[in-house]
């Protein structure tokens, strides 16, 4: 099927979009004042023909989201920061989470003046306080491993870590154990997260000091053999590293990565001459998609792309056995 063309243009179709959202009843005041706003800004122009068209779908896609889900949406540089004040306007300026960056592209060597544009940006909005999220992991740097987790025991690799945290605290958590006393150097006790799974269920009643005692008898704690300094905890290699907010794949750097021989952030690497790749000007990669859909849903639930184009976000949800809904509209098939 031949691609749908994703240009705009202001003409009437574009006036009469901007009207109706505007003296729409149903649309709430700050939707409009950002966009009667833009329209100061940029006039009759191709950027606001986009923008008309993208405000009355964001504020419907609001409306059927359930109170728990979460909208990501993409966009070029050229056009996000317009779409982040709508979405600011729509959801909210405190239901923003995050602004991915992905690495969409090779090396760019334009003649213009300007970098090489090879980012698109990826927003990442909730509806409610109370959401879905579980971000995968990546792996650990294997030079990160080399430089900080020179110990070794019969577990394997480890380093010892911090056991306290900034702040003194009048509770529990800042009185002495075993002699050591945090408050003398403006710090607490603090359990990391990582040992918490080592603690049997009862501990949730304990106090800190007896947390401590169990975790040092099992060999958890290291103390200082001369008595100086503050104890430290014994960390292990994690499982990876949760995903952040720069998704960039990086090619030739194989067996840069602790237990795993692929390129830093190989799957969610760009379309070049992959046989995935189906022509769609705006084709993402299906490992893009399988990331947000993992992190934001739980097998069974549903995913919506309205703008689903040759449909990587059905075939990603598809694969991840999440019910899906996709919409597009393609000039060349109408009706289809």
């Amino acid at each position: 099927m031949q691609a749908f063309e994703d240009t705009w243009e202001w003409n009437d179709v574009s006036s009469r979009a901007l009207n109706d959202f505007v003296e729409s009843p149903d649309i709430p005041d700050r939707p409009k004042a950002a966009l009667l706003g833009f329209e100061k800004l940029l006039g009759h122009s191709d950027m606001m023909a986009y923008l008309a068209m993208m405000a009355p779908r964001l504020i419907e896609l609001h409306r059927v989201l359930k109170p728990s889900g979460s909208l990501y949406l993409h966009c070029d540089p050229t056009a996000s920061h317009y779409l982040k004040l709508i979405l600011d306007s729509v959801f909210g300026p405190d239901r923003f989470r995050s602004e991915i960056v992905w690495r969409r592209s090779n090396v760019h060597n334009k003649t213009t003046r300007q970098y090489g544009p090879i980012h698109d940006t990826i927003f990442f909005y909730t509806k409610g306080e109370d959401f879905y999220f579980q971000p995968g992991l990546r792996p650990h740097m294997r030079g990160y491993i080399r430089e900080w987790f020179t110990g070794e025991d019969a577990k394997g690799p480890f380093r010892t870590n911090m056991l306290t945290g900034p702040g003194v605290r009048n509770g529990p958590s800042g009185k002495k154990w075993k002699n050591f006393d945090p408050t003398t150097v403006g710090r607490h006790w603090a359990i990391p997260k990582s040992l918490k799974p080592e603690l049997p269920p009862e501990a949730a009643e304990w106090p800190t000091q007896q947390i401590l005692d169990f975790l040092y008898d099992k060999g958890h704690i290291y103390i200082p053999r001369d008595g100086e300094g503050q104890p430290k905890y014994i960390q292990r290699i994690s499982e990876g590293v949760p995903f952040q907010d720069i998704w960039a794949y990086q090619p030739y750097t194989q067996d840069t990565q602790h237990g795993i021989d692929e390129c830093l952030d190989e799957d969610v690497r760009w379309l070049e001459h992959d046989s995935e790749k189906l022509g769609f000007p705006t084709q993402k990669p299906v490992g893009l998609l399988e990331r947000i859909i993992s992190t934001s849903t739980r097998p069974g639930e549903v995913v919506l792309d309205p703008f689903c184009g040759c449909g990587t976000t059905i075939a990603a949800a598809h694969k991840l056995k999440r019910r899906w809904v996709g919409i597009d509209g393609n000039r060349s098939h109408p009706g289809e």
